[in-house]
């Protein structure tokens, strides 16, 4: 990390964008840990992508071999089977294992993302925030409280 005490927010779009995501995650965890050791911060929005993965639409999903290759083999390992893909039919059982609310990476990686964050007179979002949103779900902490509560509930 370079950017001393510069605060990056990366504003979603990671998932569904090539056959590396999962290395793309790996970097942005290492580049947020190295930011704070500088004093600097790298903050992850939510994306429309990430969303749809936390909830199993994986229409637009790519890099399947990548999860497979780097989570699936540890789990059938772990577990001595492969049946537990089973519950999971055609959707992409390593994805929805996991990206689902309560799955695999969902506290890890999905519980740290905000829907928007204010930083300084700026506030970054990945699609857009209106009053009605807020009117509806509060302030913009509760509603990254929200969305954190949702992805750590387990199935």
């Amino acid at each position: 990390w370079i950017g001393g005490n510069t605060i990056l927010v990366q504003c979603g779009g990671i998932m569904n964008h090539g056959s590396e995501e999962l290395r793309c995650l790996s970097l942005m965890a290492k580049l947020s840990r190295e930011a704070a050791a500088a004093g600097g911060a790298v903050i992850m929005l939510f994306g429309n992508h990430e969303m749809m993965n936390a909830y199993g639409d994986f229409r637009f999903a790519t890099g399947e071999e990548e999860f497979e290759e780097t989570l699936g083999r540890d789990i059938d390992r772990s577990l001595n089977s492969t049946r537990w893909r089973l519950q999971y039919g055609e959707k992409n059982p390593v994805r929805f294992a996991a990206m689902e609310s309560g799955g695999i990476l969902a506290k890890p990686f999905l519980s740290k993302l905000k829907v928007a964050v204010k930083v300084g007179s700026t506030v970054c979002v990945h699609g857009g925030l209106d009053t009605k949103m807020l009117d509806r779900h509060g302030d913009i902490e509760r509603l990254n409280r929200q969305a954190m509560e949702w992805i750590e509930q387990p199935r």
